[in-house]
């Protein structure tokens, strides 16, 4: 019969099938439900090649003694694919140490059954091959009472996991759909040639045919991890997901894809779920990359993001959680993007108002520490600066002296030319002395037009060259009025603190009778206090 040889090479492809995908997802087992799934594929290979041994042995004994191992193969099979289902689905919480023990304690009682079963016959009563062609087809079969009840058990638990895989589809993205809608018919296949090998169907044909719909089910299966990513992407999540929720969530797998996405999330990127689903994160985000490169990396994180979108700044909140851990690995992780951008803006505006306050309040201070006239410091100031630097004086022991200042016959020049002419000459010495006074030097308005100025860490001696300096200065800054030149002259004063007076009056004192020493001495001078007490 030339079909038979067809048939050996179709169970044993089938078989080959279905180690590879068993292979293939035992290498990706860190991913949820795929060490299920490996499992799963592996009884499948199993269970078609014990029917291809069994059909192509030479004798009725030696197929009879693969029918052991067949239904080991078949019921295993069973177990392995409700557990996988469960987790397929969302359904995870449903498996834990007491149903992994109930749900594979029926195919070791099963199978203690089929080895002691010459004794009791509960499970097959009778079991006849016969030679026809280069297979051995099955002649008789009479089941016993427990493999009708071990049939009802794993129909319960086949039809149960169909169901699961219809509701989830019906209530998931597309690309969900079509992976459970191709499970679905991937084991359906087997399921009705099943039934038909119990003699339901087509009871005048004595090979299996469910292992020619494994081989139908190992090409569904092929198809839907290259074309659907069934193995990469497993919605264990959806279930965590509110669709109606504001806030973006997105779940990833335990190598960064993308699982499944809520609709806020897909309204953000402006995408849709199609464009989304099964590509990394860094892809979709990309955008976001260098707002996320400091998370990168971490299970379990919250930070707040800045991007711009549109033109404009956005704010998000990004909490990121693990999903439930399986094996002591994290089975994926959980993003949830909350928009703050609202909250940050008027954070934004409230510190703003804050440092507005703080800058008018330093502006205030500023403008109370200075004269108006000639931007100088002023006497309050002088008050307040004074007690400071004498202590810092005296607790580093570094000198420090004093400049009183007068502008020389300023009442004449005020009579002459007016008030206007009179604040142009402060203005101009104010200028003179800012531009050459030192940095950290302070130069004050003492009152009308005369002038203070603290040299810090210098003595008495470096204080009258530097006024000396000053004096030559104000040359450059005299004035040129209705084509007179309006010549700017200053008598000027030293005196040093400890070595001239032990308080700041007495200092002042000090400072004030050498200036009034250089007016004696002719003004446009500088006389220091000590040559004075000599």
């Amino acid at each position: 019969m030339s079909w038979q040889p067809i048939y050996l090479i179709v169970l044993y492809l089938s078989a080959a099938i279905s180690f590879g995908i068993a292979i293939y997802a035992w290498s990706q087992r860190s991913r949820p439900g795929l060490l299920l799934f490996a499992c799963m594929m592996l009884m499948v290979a199993c269970y078609t090649l014990t029917a291809g041994l069994m059909s192509s042995a030479e004798t009725p004994e030696g197929a009879n003694k693969w029918v052991h191992l067949h239904y080991f193969s078949l019921t295993s099979m069973v177990a392995f694919y409700f557990c996988f289902n469960l987790q397929f689905t969302g359904h995870e919480k449903w498996l834990n140490k007491y149903t992994y023990a109930i749900f594979f304690s029926v195919p070791v009682i099963t199978q203690i059954i089929i080895e002691t079963n010459p004794i009791h016959h509960w499970f097959i009563q009778e079991i006849q091959f016969k030679q026809d062609g280069i297979l051995q087809g099955l002649a008789t079969i009479r089941y016993g009472g427990f493999f009708w009840f071990h049939t009802i058990y794993s129909y319960t638990l086949v039809l149960t996991g169909i169901v699961l895989m219809i509701k989830m589809s019906i209530r998931t993205f597309k690309l969900y759909r079509v992976q459970s809608l191709t499970l679905f018919v991937a084991v359906l296949a087997p399921l009705l040639g099943s039934i038909n090998d119990s003699k339901v169907f087509i009871a005048g044909f004595p090979y299996p045919i469910v292992p020619i719909c494994f081989t139908f089910m190992g090409i569904l299966l092929a198809w839907n991890m290259s074309r659907n990513q069934m193995l990469s992407i497993i919605p264990v999540a959806r279930d965590t997901l509110i669709e109606s929720m504001q806030d973006s969530m997105i779940v990833l797998d335990a190598v960064g894809k993308i699982i499944d996405i809520n609709p806020a999330a897909l309204t953000l990127f402006n995408f849709s779920a199609e464009q989304v689903i099964g590509r990394p994160i860094e892809q979709v985000m990309r955008p976001w990359k260098e707002s996320l490169i400091h998370l990168r990396g971490k299970v379990e994180a919250e930070s707040e993001i800045c991007f711009s979108q549109d033109g404009d700044q956005k704010y998000f909140d990004i909490q990121i959680s693990p999903l439930k851990k399986i094996q002591g690995k994290s089975s994926g992780q959980i993003l949830v993007l909350r928009d703050v951008t609202k909250r940050v803006l008027v954070e934004q505006k409230n510190r703003q108002v804050l440092q507005d306050i703080q800058n008018l309040q330093q502006q205030l201070y500023e403008n109370s520490i200075h004269d108006d006239l000639t931007g100088l410091y002023n006497r309050r100031y002088l008050d307040e600066v004074v007690p400071r630097e004498i202590a810092n004086a005296t607790r580093f022991n570094h000198p420090i002296s004093f400049v009183m200042m007068d502008i020389d016959h300023f009442k004449i020049i005020n009579d002459t030319y007016g008030h206007t002419i009179g604040d142009q000459v402060l203005q101009n010495v104010a200028q003179c002395l800012k531009e050459q006074t030192r940095l950290g030097d302070m130069v004050f308005r003492f009152g009308g037009e005369e002038f203070l100025a603290i040299l810090i860490n210098a003595r008495a001696d470096a204080a009258v060259h530097y006024a000396k300096r000053w004096l030559d200065s104000l040359q450059e800054y005299n004035l040129l009025y209705q084509g007179q030149n309006i010549r700017i002259t200053m008598s000027m004063g030293v005196a040093e603190f400890n070595r001239d007076g032990e308080t700041f009056m007495e200092v002042l004192q000090a400072a004030d009778q050498a200036m009034y020493q250089a007016k004696a001495d002719g003004r446009n001078c500088v006389s220091m206090f000590q040559a004075i007490s000599e």
